[in-house]
């Protein structure tokens, strides 16, 4: 983890803040890497670090971790690039996909 985030020149502060962990639960995991983790946290620090979903596990068994392909930028992503990352989102992480389809409703769909 320390290594990743030294590669993208973040604060662990960064970190938490990107995976919506809480510093004490980060700061736990660094100082316990054998501590048990749950799905949720592992998601977290994935998010965190910008890996892609399952290299936590990947890493504790010895492997390595890749990063995420970026964000797209919401003013110049082509229709293409936009169903690709959401048939992406939704074949990867089914809970973060039905937050973005809320939030694509909540901004395109709302009256102001």
């Amino acid at each position: 983890m320390n290594r990743s985030r030294l590669e993208q020149k973040l604060e662990w502060k960064d970190v938490a803040k990107r995976g919506d962990i809480s510093d004490p639960t980060l700061r736990r995991i660094r100082n316990k890497p054998e501590s048990t983790l749950t799905e949720d946290a592992k998601i977290r620090i994935e998010d965190g670090l910008g890996w892609t979903p399952g290299d936590v596990d990947g890493v504790l068994a010895g492997g390595t971790y890749t990063y995420r392909r970026p964000m797209l930028d919401a003013e110049s992503a082509t229709v293409e690039q936009i169903i690709n990352f959401m048939l992406d989102m939704e074949a990867k992480r089914r809970p973060d996909f039905r937050l973005l389809l809320s939030r694509i409703d909540a901004r395109w769909f709302t009256t102001p």
